[in-house]
């Protein structure tokens, strides 16, 4: 079984913050819409992380299509140019990270519920990676700031 891959994307695609678990439903059946599955790819799931942004797990097959669509920004994950990342006013890199990373996290958590009701094995393999990599992530800039 092949692993997803993870792209993150800047799209117009709007979604309401007030009611993110539908928000994340929302996003998927819009990336879907938007790039039709093919005959062994499709968008598994949809990940709303703020400022337009999105985390998508997709079949390799796709990643071109995807590109092709929306502005890839997974070149930019976890820089000081990503916006999700951008340093804030008084706080270190590493204490604007470990914010950041709090916040995709709770994006994801949001996210849970529709990943494992859906079942899929691939989507729920690429969930747990991502969120293990994020709380790996979390510990080593709060390590960081730590006096």
């Amino acid at each position: 079984m092949e692993s997803l891959q993870t792209i993150r994307i800047q799209s117009d695609f709007e979604y309401n913050i007030c009611n993110q678990q539908s928000d994340t439903y929302h996003a998927l059946a819009h990336f879907t819409l938007d790039i039709p599955p093919g005959e062994d790819s499709k968008v598994f799931i949809a990940i709303p992380l703020g400022k337009g942004q999105f985390n998508l797990a997709v079949d390799q097959a796709i990643v071109g299509r995807v590109k092709s669509h929306h502005t890839d920004l997974s070149y930019l994950q976890l820089l000081s140019s990503d916006l999700l990342f951008a340093a804030k006013f008084g706080r270190s890199y590493a204490e604007t990270a470990f914010h950041a990373l709090s916040e995709m996290i709770s994006k994801y958590n949001i996210a849970a519920g529709s990943v494992y009701i859906s079942n899929d094995q691939r989507g729920i393999n690429w969930f747990e990676a991502q969120m293990e990599r994020f709380n790996e992530l979390q510990t080593h800039f709060y390590k960081q700031i730590l006096p």
